[in-house]
């Protein structure tokens, strides 16, 4: 019997959702989670057959890792994120500057990267499939698979939560609902393209959770603001509940949103030129510019109101054949 640690970040982020996922992987093999610097040093020294997995190899986990390889090969990494280690333009005029030094660590950390990922000390899952990060990142991954968010919620079995705000929200119940879940004011979103397209149209209700200030204190009765955290149950809940999901994205890179509602098969507004407007999915509204919409007779797409957990990008099965693969 195969025994897992995984080291889980103090920060923010889905890590205890790839915990899980992880976890439920497996029916036999025990799986735990670590998160204290006691924990992490005991892991070190521990059994060389132990199957360390680290979440955040971006940030401190790669100093762990290379603390670990002296003792055994059984390392693994879950990568969400390449972004820090691509960053390699210095401005050697400027050297002595916080930025500039941050990536000269940034070049030290990729090359530490591949030196491991070559000695087969380390086994790198990266979940960038299909992005342009694809070709830039295969000397320092071992595995390139599809963001875990696209195919995670059968192990994940979180129980829907009616949010509160939507308990007596009169939406008007012929018209579609639209999600969006918004947690930056960033222009990836085309915001203020969104918020026209909002204050003009009556074909549709909306649901905004997180950062509503692009609306500039705009109100309808056809809009309702979710402006909190929302738990896990309850933001799949919204998604299940919303009839249109969107994901109009200027950025090439996966989406955890855009793979929840592939799952819940939903249809998703994407951005024809972006990265999720390229992935195949025969519910995606993929366009140019949100006045498009005007011009499409979305209320079709109504939905009912079951979970349907899509495996269309599962590599789930691709993930657990690595870890319990014999380590070198």
């Amino acid at each position: 019997m195969m025994n897992f640690y995984i080291q889980i970040p103090k920060r923010k982020g889905h890590y205890k959702d790839y915990s899980k996922f992880i976890t439920n992987l497996f029916s036999e093999e025990k799986v735990f989670e670590i998160m204290s610097f006691k924990e992490k040093v005991k892991l070190i020294f521990s059994n060389t057959a132990n199957r360390s997995i680290y979440l955040d190899l971006e940030h401190n986990d790669i100093l762990w890792i290379l603390l670990r390889s002296f003792f055994s090969s059984c390392n693994y990494s879950v990568v969400t994120s390449f972004t820090s280690f691509l960053n390699k333009n210095i401005n050697w005029r400027y050297f002595y500057k916080k930025k500039e030094i941050a990536k000269l660590r940034n070049i030290l950390k990729y090359k530490l990267l591949n030196r491991l990922v070559r000695s087969k000390k380390l086994f790198v899952i990266s979940i960038h499939k299909g992005t342009e990060f694809e070709n830039k990142i295969q000397d320092i991954s071992s595995l390139i698979t599809y963001d875990i968010q696209y195919y995670d919620l059968k192990y994940l079995d979180i129980e829907l939560k009616l949010p509160i705000e939507l308990m007596s929200f009169p939406f008007a119940k012929k018209k579609p609902l639209i999600l969006m879940f918004n947690h930056t004011s960033g222009e990836k979103r085309n915001l203020d393209e969104f918020s026209t397209f909002i204050k003009k149209t009556n074909k549709y209700n909306f649901l905004i959770v997180g950062n509503s200030s692009f609306l500039e204190g705009y109100s309808s009765n056809n809009i309702c603001l979710v402006n909190r955290y929302v738990s896990n149950e309850e933001l799949i809940f919204m998604m299940n509940y919303a009839d249109i999901i969107y994901a109009y994205y200027n950025n090439n890179r996966p989406s955890g949103f855009m793979g929840r509602a592939i799952q819940l098969d939903k249809y998703v507004i994407v951005h024809k030129e972006g990265y999720l407007g390229k992935l195949k999915y025969n519910k995606s509204i993929a366009i140019e510019g949100l006045d498009e919409l005007e011009r499409h007779d979305l209320t079709s797409t109504k939905t009912n109101d079951i979970i349907q957990k899509s495996n269309l990008y599962d590599e789930s099965q691709k993930i657990k054949d690595a870890l319990i693969a014999k380590c070198n």
